[in-house]
């Protein structure tokens, strides 16, 4: 796919055996022929739009002409910036069609026709195929900004994203890392924290949908959701493009909360995955011409499989981006029927209106019945640590305590707490927790290990009265002070 600032693809085209006034000639007999619309015809060149697609906009196909070889340019208008390769088919039509009429002319012929044009030609006072001039930086800095400003047909998507940078320029502002906010920052400015968010906080499964742990990570996302919404805002409108990235944002954080115990979620990625669901459900449907429709959809879903291919990587909230794909498109099927009848307004309304109730609905039923793992998982440290404490204390018990007392407390109140906390540490298995916190859990559960064997030694040494095993006992605390300086560090 070509993405750029004006997309556009450009070949030489050799004029053969013809001068420059017979293939203008013959240009514009070909131009007629693919019942594209000539708009400029000079000494030098042309210039024609192509035919309109229910996704894209004509294209304009420009000819310069030189001595021997005619440039031909075919650029997008409108405000697409992405053509996937339209352009190039645009400029393979038209010299496809020029090779195949061109047996049907004569030189003599053309000649006569470009005769018949002079007068017309020699009117115009000047001459605009001499006035495409390559963009200057003024031009080419006022293209890039109209990617952010509002136009015809293009309201919706730069408002989301300029709502994301104005949100990240005042978290930066505020004080906030512009490379690398932490995870305290992040919560106070509206992060998808389950603790908080299953609280008193719901507001955050749409808030996180507008912040950024990053000037990277906002840059990708915008980057993303520039494309896709000035790819699907023409189609569907500002309406239901609004409601599709609200609703499948909130779809992503619910999936979010559900899927981990504890994390803090933030990015408009989970909405933009809910885009392409949307945009991907389009593209199964005849809405979109058949030709292109085969090379989007690979596309799409090569970009949209990779990213979550790339999402397994800790640190990456996949299930918020599962959660956008897959209530995307649902949403996606569900705007079809009003997408085939722009004009019924009616319809357009009720469906995005049903679409927000039963999103809501289901968000709020699936929002009130989620366990609160992270609780649950606090809950769990805490009692540990209690366990722990009252385990370490047999260490300190006085010099004249009885051998029984210290061999039933040793036990009772030692042994036994360590092989709670194992039972604990064990139950914590079935909840999604971090990799960072499952790995220390394991760290945590060596520990437990070592302190019951060391405290089997300590019970044998206190039965038998002897010393025998002090250098054993030794040797277990320094792979417990270990595995605790591994667990610091980690």
């Amino acid at each position: 796919m070509a993405i750029g600032f004006t997309p556009k693809y450009v070949t030489s085209f050799p004029l053969g055996n013809l001068t420059p006034q017979q293939f203008i000639s013959l240009a514009i007999h070909t131009v007629h022929a693919l019942r594209w619309t000539l708009v400029y015809v000079s000494h030098t060149g042309l210039v024609a739009y192509t035919d309109r697609t229910r996704i894209f906009p004509n294209g304009e196909l420009r000819i310069n002409l030189s001595d021997t070889h005619a440039t031909i340019t075919c650029l997008s208008t409108g405000t697409s910036f992405a053509d996937f390769g339209r352009n190039r088919k645009f400029v393979q039509r038209f010299t496809t069609k020029l090779a195949e009429i061109s047996p049907l002319f004569v030189n003599e012929v053309l000649e006569l026709h470009y005769e018949d044009m002079r007068p017309y030609l020699d009117m115009q006072e000047t001459d605009l195929m001499q006035h495409h001039l390559p963009e200057k930086p003024r031009e080419v800095t006022q293209n890039i900004l109209s990617f952010f400003l509002p136009s015809k047909g293009h309201v919706v998507t730069p408002l989301l994203v300029n709502l994301n940078i104005l949100v990240f320029m005042l978290m930066v502002i505020s004080g906030v890392s512009i490379s690398d906010p932490d995870t305290a920052s992040l919560i106070r400015w509206g992060a998808n924290f389950k603790p908080l968010t299953l609280g008193a906080e719901p507001w955050r499964l749409l808030s996180s949908v507008f912040v950024h742990a990053g000037f990277v990570h906002l840059g990708m996302n915008m980057g993303a959701l520039l494309f896709i919404g000035m790819v699907l805002e023409p189609i569907m409108g500002k309406t239901r493009l609004l409601a599709a990235y609200l609703l499948t944002g909130l779809a992503a954080s619910l999936t979010s909360l559900a899927w981990h115990a504890i994390s803090v979620s933030v990015g408009a990625s989970g909405a933009i995955f809910g885009l392409y669901g949307v945009f991907i459900a389009l593209l199964t449907t005849n809405m979109i011409e058949r030709n292109l429709r085969r090379f989007l959809l690979l596309s799409i879903v090569t970009f949209v499989g990779y990213n979550l291919a790339n999402g397994m990587t800790e640190g990456i909230d996949n299930a918020a981006h599962i959660g956008g794909l897959v209530s995307g498109l649902l949403m996606g099927y569900a705007m079809i029927p009003s997408l085939r009848q722009p004009k019924a307004t009616g319809r357009k309304w009720a469906t995005v209106a049903l679409l927000t109730l039963l999103t809501g609905t289901s968000a709020f039923a699936l929002y009130r019945n989620l366990p609160d793992t992270a609780t649950q998982y606090e809950n769990s440290m805490r009692t540990i640590a209690a366990r722990e404490q009252k385990a370490t204390e047999v260490l300190v018990m006085p010099s004249d305590t009885p051998r029984d007392s210290l061999l039933q407390r040793f036990n009772q109140d030692g042994i036994a707490n360590w092989e709670a906390n194992i039972r604990t540490i064990d139950s914590l298995k079935t909840l999604r927790l971090p990799v960072s916190v499952t790995e220390r859990n394991a760290q945590l559960r060596t520990y437990y290990d070592l302190r019951i064997k060391s405290y089997q030694l300590y019970i044998k040494s206190i039965s038998e009265n002897t010393h025998r095993y002090d250098m054993e006992i030794s040797d277990y605390d320094r792979q417990m002070q270990a595995v605790m300086r591994d667990t610091a560090n980690n």
